[in-house]
């Protein structure tokens, strides 16, 4: 996809979420305090929150109507979804349908429907 962020696009955004919500400085600082946050904590969330709107925004390009964004979204969450199981290996004992040596989303389907089917 080709998005990255600089430090500096970061740290304004940041400035301008905290003067939109805290009054000062020591408001800001009672927020952390009370919420058990870092400053490198909020920072890591708006750099987060800046990858997620620039993913959003890349997928959606070029896309006017609300009905061909949302298939756009479902495609990549369907394909995102495809390319990380196939990397994820999970330990013995956490193992989950999103591991690749887990069992397909299918293959539990076809489980439940065997185990509730009446004794023979």
């Amino acid at each position: 996809m080709g998005i990255g962020l600089r430090s500096r696009g970061v740290s304004r955004e940041l400035a301008h979420l905290k003067k939109l919500a805290f009054k000062n400085g020591a408001q800001y600082r009672q927020f952390l305090r009370e919420a058990h946050f870092t400053r490198r904590d909020v920072r890591d969330r708006v750099e987060v929150q800046m990858f997620s709107e620039r993913i959003q925004e890349a997928i959606v390009a070029g896309l006017s109507s609300a009905q061909a964004r949302q298939k756009a979204f479902e495609r990549f969450i369907r394909e995102y979804a495809e390319r990380w199981r196939a990397r994820t290996v999970c330990a013995t004992g956490h193992v989950t349908v999103r591991c690749s040596n887990g069992p397909t989303p299918k293959a539990l389907e076809r489980l439940a429907v065997f185990q509730g089917a009446p004794d023979l």
